[in-house]
């Protein structure tokens, strides 16, 4: 067991440098992608007391947190060498309630903790075994409101091996894995992290020492998330912030004994004192026990760091329009459009056909340019993530209405190997309703084209096939049929090499030609 002088600190949704190192191991996604600034507010005295609290361990959800708290009158052995449980619930409003004692046959140690919280709340792994040095461990379950009378582990060896001065553990939520942390030499005040399971008879297998996480230094504490493959434990390793700092580490297979390179959480998590006991809950916020002196020596407070969401970073797009061939300013409408919702609209400068619209992040958007005697026009632009204000520059070309005039309809999309049009293709379709509404004396063709994958007659089927499918969205959508003819190409007519995937996939495309004004 490890007694320092501590405060608790919350934190909510922290997304570190670290975590997003951890987060490249996996396909898993971080707990939480938003980014936070932090507000530090002091709990009342509900929480805190003149007393030190330590160790904190939120539930899953969230809603129940256990702490020690040390030396209080109310402890079993009083204000002389105690460490009582505690807890405090959250309300319907997220305000805690004020701590309580938890009761017999709970904090029946000189020296007691909660090391784990699992089936729903229901199952706590807690220290000692009913001895008053509160060495061990032992499960309590809850009997609706009351807990059942502890039950210690059987754990091999372990008595034997556990020689040093402090000692803890955690439990996956499925209850069949413990990780330890002790040390096997006599009087010793450091640790080693070790891990241990559940034998079908009940009895727990001999502890096995975890050489990927263990240095000559101190490491102890650990936590798992729920998902039993993300370990946070405290380490005294060199290149931490203080004394002792919080690493998290990725499990890699089912021994239990593989895991990758621990990584520092770095701050707020970790400051320049001393940093142990990591919880969190499933959406994020963070309880971890903080070594804290405050001028006079005086008592000790539960601090909570606050999450306030940063502003999204302004993303903004600007450019002009063009006239295709004599790259003239054009006065035109821009839209852009994002999973089939319009982001924004403007209409570009009468002057300088300047346009700037303002998107709200990330992702693949669809722009349609539309102008008085141009063809619609629509095109694609793939917006990165950032971290801050970002302008984007992107120049917009249109194409007069004229005999002969083709455009490469870009946003047109079917089902692989198929003539089945895509949904993210309405957007481009309606655009050229629209077009052919608004001028209803034009006539056109839908070309089909395909690379040069396959042999000629199935390529040729495919891109009439295609091409049918866009005619006849046409259709649907009260375009006379006898101002729409379709024809499909196969590779004969390719703008650029088959050799390459870039150019095959420049060479499938769908096409509109003016054929009559």
């Amino acid at each position: 067991m490890k007694f320092h002088i501590l405060i608790i600190l919350v934190l909510g949704g922290l997304l570190s440098e670290a975590q997003a190192q951890l987060a490249s191991l996996t396909t898993d996604p971080p707990r939480s992608k938003k980014r936070y600034e932090y507000q530090l507010k002091r709990l009342d005295k509900r929480i805190n007391s003149p007393f030190h609290e330590g160790a904190p361990l939120i539930s899953t959800d969230g809603s129940v947190l256990y702490f020690f708290v040390a030396d209080h009158p109310d402890n079993k052995f009083g204000t002389k060498g105690s460490q009582d449980i505690w807890y405090t619930e959250r309300t319907s409003n997220g305000k805690w309630r004020e701590a309580v004692h938890m009761p017999a046959p709970l904090n029946q140690n000189r020296y007691n903790q909660v090391m784990s919280i699992i089936n729903e709340g229901n199952t706590l792994l807690i220290r000692g075994k009913g001895n008053k040095l509160s060495e061990g461990f032992s499960i309590v379950h809850r009997n609706f409101n009351d807990w059942s009378n502890p039950v210690p582990l059987r754990i091999k060896d372990y008595d034997n091996m556990r020689k040093g001065v402090y000692s803890g553990g955690v439990l996956n939520q499925q209850g069949d894995v413990l990780l330890l942390y002790f040390n096997e030499l006599k009087d010793q005040k450091i640790s080693d992290l070790y891990v241990s399971f559940k034998q079908k008879e009940g009895s727990w297998s001999k502890p096995a020492f975890i050489r990927a996480l263990n240095t000559s230094h101190d490491e102890f504490g650990p936590n798992l998330d729920p998902d039993g493959s993300t370990l946070y434990f405290a380490s005294t390793r060199p290149g931490g912030q203080g004394s002792s700092d919080i690493y998290v580490s990725k499990r890699l297979d089912d021994t239990w004994l593989k895991w990758s390179e621990p990584i520092n959480l770095g701050p707020p998590v970790n400051t320049s004192g001393f940093d142990a006991y990591y919880s969190v809950d499933d959406k994020g916020n963070v309880f971890t026990t903080r070594a804290y002196m405050s001028p006079d020596g005086g008592s000790l407070d539960i601090l909570s760091l606050i999450p306030v969401e940063k502003p999204k970073p302004k993303l903004a797009i600007w450019g002009y329009v063009y006239d295709r061939e004599t790259e003239e300013t054009v006065t035109a409408t821009v839209k852009y459009e994002i999973h089939q919702i319009a982001a924004d609209e403007v209409v570009s400068d009468n002057i300088d056909g300047f346009y700037e619209v303002i998107i709200t992040g990330d992702g693949t958007y669809q722009i349609l340019t539309t102008a008085e005697g141009y063809m619609n026009t629509s095109d694609e632009l793939v917006v990165p993530a950032v971290e801050s204000d970002t302008i984007i520059q992107k120049d917009l070309y249109l194409d007069r209405i004229e005999i002969g005039t083709t455009v490469r309809l870009n946003n047109i999309f079917f089902d692989f190997d198929k003539t089945t049009l895509r949904p993210e293709s309405i957007m481009e379709l309606n655009t050229l309703v629209e077009f052919l509404k608004s001028n209803p004396s034009v006539k056109a063709q839908i070309s089909g084209h395909t690379d040069s994958k396959g042999s000629d007659r199935y390529n040729v089927n495919l891109s009439e096939g295609r091409a049918a499918s866009v005619r006849f969205y046409l259709l649907e959508h009260w375009v006379d049929q006898d101002r729409v003819i379709s024809k499909g190409y196969g590779e004969s007519v390719p703008v650029t090499t088959n050799e390459t995937d870039e150019g095959r996939q420049l060479n499938r495309r769908v096409e509109f030609t003016i054929l009559e004004i």
